[in-house]
C-alpha cells in the first residue's frame, strides 16, 4: 500500500510541476507578443529615484546605464543618501562629468519615518523630484538605453497607471560560482513566476522592484509612498494599492538587470 501512494504522490508532483511550467511557457508566449506600445502624447518630463544603501561593486555602472538612455524626452536622476558614510557625491560628480547633460543630483535622507527603510528614503526624495513621471528602482538595478522610452510610451496607452518589468540576474565580474548560482536562480526562477501570474491573474496586479513607474497625480492620489511604510514588500504593495485605486497595471517589454555581488558560501547559504 505504502509504495502505490507513493507513487500516486510522484506522479501528482509531476503533474502539478507539468501544468505550472505550461501556464509559465504560455504566458512568456504572450508577454513576447504583446505589441509594442506607441507613445500618446508628448513625452513627460521623467525623475528616476534611486534610494541606496551601501556600496556595492558595480553601483556606478548601474547608476550610468540610466544616463545612456535614448529618451526624446526630458529626464533626471535623483540618488537618495540615507547613510553619511556612503560615497554618493563622489559618484554623482563623476557622472555629472562623464553626462554633463543629465541632471544628477544627491537627496539627503536622514530621516527614518517608518518601519520601511528604503521607502523612508524614497518618501523624502519625492518632493525634491521634478518629473510628471516618477520612476523608482533598486540601486543595483541595470537598464538598456531604450528602458525610459518603453516604460514612458506603456504609460501613455489608455487607462494604463502603472508601469512594472521583468528581471534577470547579472554576476558582478569575478562574482564567483555562488554568485552565479543565485543569478541562475533569479534567471530561471522570477519570470515563469511572474508570467504565471499574468496568466492566471488575467494581467498584472502588483509592482516589482525592478521598476516602478507611475504619474506623480497618480501617487498623490492613492496617499504618496508614506502609505508603504508599514510593508516590507513595498514595490508589491504600490502595484496593489494603484491597481485597487482602478489604474490597469502593465508589464513593459523591457527587461532589466539586477547586479549579484560576490558571494561567500555562508552567504549564499
Amino acid at each position: 500500500m505504502l509504495p502505490l501512494l507513493i507513487e500516486i504522490a510522484c506522479a501528482l508532483l509531476t503533474f502539478s510541476g507539468l501544468v505550472y511550467l505550461s501556464i509559465a511557457l504560455f504566458g512568456i508566449r504572450s508577454f513576447s507578443r504583446q505589441p509594442v506600445p506607441v507613445r500618446h502624447g508628448d513625452p513627460p518630463t521623467v525623475s528616476i529615484l534611486k534610494p541606496v544603501k551601501g556600496s556595492d561593486p558595480g553601483l556606478y555602472e548601474s547608476f550610468a546605464s540610466h544616463c545612456r538612455q535614448t529618451y526624446s524626452g526630458r529626464y533626471e536622476l535623483l540618488l537618495g543618501q540615507s547613510d553619511t558614510g556612503e560615497p554618493l557625491e563622489a559618484m554623482a560628480e563623476q557622472l555629472r562629468a562623464e553626462f554633463p547633460q543629465i541632471p544628477v543630483r544627491v537627496i539627503a535622507c536622514p530621516e527614518r519615518l517608518g518601519l520601511n527603510g528604503k521607502v523612508s528614503t524614497l518618501a523624502q526624495m519625492v518632493p525634491a523630484s521634478l518629473g510628471a513621471v516618477i520612476v523608482i528602482n533598486d540601486a543595483d538595478i541595470r537598464v538598456g538605453p531604450n528602458y525610459l522610452e518603453s516604460i514612458t510610451a506603456a504609460l501613455s496607452e489608455p487607462g494604463v497607471g502603472f508601469v512594472t518589468v521583468p528581471y534577470f540576474g547579472q554576476v558582478v565580474p569575478r562574482g564567483g560560482i555562488w554568485s552565479k548560482l543565485e543569478a541562475l536562480g533569479i534567471s530561471t526562477e522570477f519570470l515563469p513566476g511572474v508570467a504565471a501570474a499574468r496568466v492566471m491573474e488575467h494581467g498584472i496586479h502588483f509592482g516589482l522592484g525592478s521598476t516602478l513607474a507611475l504619474r506623480r497625480e497618480t501617487l498623490e492620489s492613492i496617499g504618496g509612498l508614506q502609505i508603504l511604510l508599514p510593508y516590507i514588500a513595498d514595490d508589491y504593495e504600490l502595484g496593489v494599492k494603484v491597481h485597487a485605486a482602478g489604474h490597469r497595471i502593465t508589464l513593459a517589454r523591457e527587461v532589466v538587470a539586477t547586479t549579484v555581488p560576490r558571494y561567500s558560501w555562508s552567504s549564499f547559504a
